[in-house]
């Protein structure tokens, strides 16, 4: 039976399995919506916990939940002795938590996870519990949500990818459970529990759609030879023409079940890897449709719309080589290449805001801001990530480049000075830090200093652009002021 959108259920009494009668908390949910809009989160929060309250089973109040408690975090930006402090102040709810676990109060436990996570809403212990404690009380739904937010904030977070893949699986949910253990292999390759699932959700799909209607010997034949397809499409495609026959045979996967965003997906990433991003864009944008909340077709998308621009740019490059006394076509590919550019600091935003935590995108969005010009904003950002040590270099030679930008020559020198402590001359990174370096010392005359960082690189590739007639001159420089 279905339910009017604008119903809520409500269990009465302490058992998880009671009958359940209707309150409609349309009017509840609307005014959280609203407290949320003009930023007044403390009080969006507790709108949406009374309606959880009231129905721990509604999915809609608990996402709007996550999220509030989410972007009030963020607005507060809490250093690490607030986020410890919290932590702390909310440890009783923790022991309460597991204290009325122990004894399956599970809605109680559910709601003291609650208040704890008021206080540390990204604690990836709080929700993995929470979602653990939902699951006992047989809220599938709700931990489902629970562990996706996990996910969203902690993409690389391998046991929750794991997890969720599973539940999916057990719910029949082959699309989902696909996608899951197709995240758990990009991060780990060599997963063999992922690989076997993959092929297994594969076949299961084949023999949910033939076997159970077929009667005729011949319906099963036909069934079995679409299940080999499938198996076949799991395959790597190494070449165009591997690639051709797997589209080939997806197309006929797709013409008896239109309807399995899955298949539209691994159709666009077929038609990628053969360079069809326009075909590959209408086939993500048609898995988008049949699945809207799935962010990594979304992701698929903007990135065959990101390679399309590419391959248009260099096609407008190479015309415009070959005429090179015709400026509508160097105009053309200034144009794309703006276009290009607009299209993806906004796709890098968007991933920032749903993965936070990533420093790869951070330091990306950092550079395409440099490159934009836009000096205060790509700043912002490589001071985020410069607290990554695995970003630490690059991202405080970037610092010295905005800070050079606008004018800040001593605070450019002090960053370059200390990307240079940890950068390998031998390597191109190395050679340009020092090269930077250099050229500030140069410009407010300290000409040994420059003289000193000009050396590094002399000593190693005399040839590096112009550093022999920089050496020459800094060393003639240092010696007149004598």
């Amino acid at each position: 039976m279905l339910w009017p959108l604008n119903l809520i259920r409500v269990y009465v009494g302490g058992s998880n399995r009671a009958m359940p009668r209707f309150v409609d908390t349309s009017r509840i949910l609307q005014r959280a919506d609203e407290a949320v809009q003009k930023g007044n989160y403390d009080y969006a929060i507790e709108l949406f916990l009374d309606a959880l309250r009231t129905n721990p089973d509604d999915v809609k109040a608990r996402i709007g939940l996550r999220s509030a408690e989410k972007s009030k975090f963020e607005r507060a930006k809490a250093g690490a002795g607030a986020a410890i402090k919290a932590a702390i102040l909310g440890s009783p709810n923790l022991l309460a938590a597991w204290i009325d676990t122990l004894f399956k109060k599970y809605d109680a436990a559910v709601m003291h996870y609650e208040q704890y996570l008021k206080r540390c809403p990204l604690s990836a212990f709080a929700l993995t519990s929470l979602a653990g404690v939902l699951e006992r009380a047989g809220r599938e739904e709700p931990a489902i949500v629970t562990l996706e937010f996990l996910r969203q904030n902690k993409p690389k977070d391998l046991p929750t990818i794991r997890r969720l893949a599973r539940i999916y699986a057990r719910r029949n949910d082959i699309a989902r459970a696909t996608q899951r253990y197709r995240m758990i292999l990009q991060l780990s390759p060599h997963d063999e529990e992922a690989s076997k699932q993959i092929h297994n959700l594969a076949a299961t799909e084949s023999i949910q759609e033939g076997w159970e209607t077929t009667d005729t010997f011949q319906e099963k034949i036909r069934d079995k030879e679409k299940a080999v397809r499938l198996e076949q499409s799991q395959r790597i495609v190494r070449t165009a023409d591997e690639a051709a026959d797997a589209i080939t045979r997806l197309k006929q996967d797709l013409e008896q079940a239109p309807d399995k965003p899955v298949l539209w997906a691994e159709l666009g990433d077929l038609e990628k890897r053969r360079a069809g991003y326009k075909a590959a864009i209408d086939a993500y944008t048609k898995a988008l449709e049949l699945d809207p909340l799935n962010q990594l077709y979304l992701q698929k998308l903007m990135d065959a719309q990101l390679q399309e621009y590419d391959a248009e740019i260099e096609d407008a490059v190479a015309a415009a080589a070959a005429a090179p006394n015709d400026p509508s076509l160097k105009d053309k590919t200034a144009r794309l290449k703006a276009k290009r550019l607009e299209f993806w600091v906004s796709e890098l935003k968007r991933r920032v805001e749903e993965r936070p935590t990533e420093t790869a995108i951070r330091f990306e969005l950092g550079q395409v801001y440099f490159e934009m010009g836009k000096i205060n904003e790509a700043t912002a950002e490589f001071q985020r990530v410069v607290r990554d040590h695995k970003y630490k270099l690059q991202a405080t030679t970037m610092l010295g480049k905005c800070f050079a930008k606008k004018g800040l020559d001593e605070l450019a020198i002090e960053q370059f000075e200390k990307a240079l402590l940890e950068a390998n001359i031998m390597e191109d990174s190395g050679r340009e830090t020092a090269y930077e370096l250099g050229t500030l010392y140069e410009k407010v005359g300290n000409y040994a200093a420059a003289e000193n960082a000009y050396k590094k690189i002399f000593e190693t590739d005399i040839g590096y652009r112009d550093i022999a007639e920089k050496m020459e001159r800094v060393y003639k420089m240092r010696r007149s002021q004598k």
